[in-house]
């Protein structure tokens, strides 16, 4: 059963469910979510509407975060292979490059 309410005595009357019977959604994480899952022991789900947009941005632009996690991973094995006089414009180029893809 699907109950959308506010107040969760009336859910549990009309479903007879208790406890982690009941997933509550809410937006709010301390007035929904935490506070449900504490005094009820409900299972909880957190609605984020503020991802959707991080989310189309992550697969709008995935070879652009790839190129940039390469980037940085190759930077960090060659500062770790490299002493510190050596290579230094290797180093430059690499960080050049990471800030035009950040």
């Amino acid at each position: 059963a699907v109950v959308s309410t506010q107040s969760g005595h009336y859910g549990r009357e009309l479903t007879g469910a208790e406890g982690p019977d009941i997933l509550y959604f809410g937006d709010h994480i301390y007035g929904d979510v935490v506070r449900s899952k504490k005094t009820n022991g409900w299972k909880t789900f957190l609605v984020i509407p503020e991802l959707k947009h991080d989310l189309d941005v992550w697969t709008s632009e995935t070879k652009l975060f790839e190129r940039h996690h390469q980037l940085e991973r190759k930077l960090g094995e060659f500062q770790a292979a490299s002493g510190p006089s050596q290579d230094r414009e290797v180093i430059r180029k690499l960080n050049q490059e990471r800030k035009t893809v950040s």
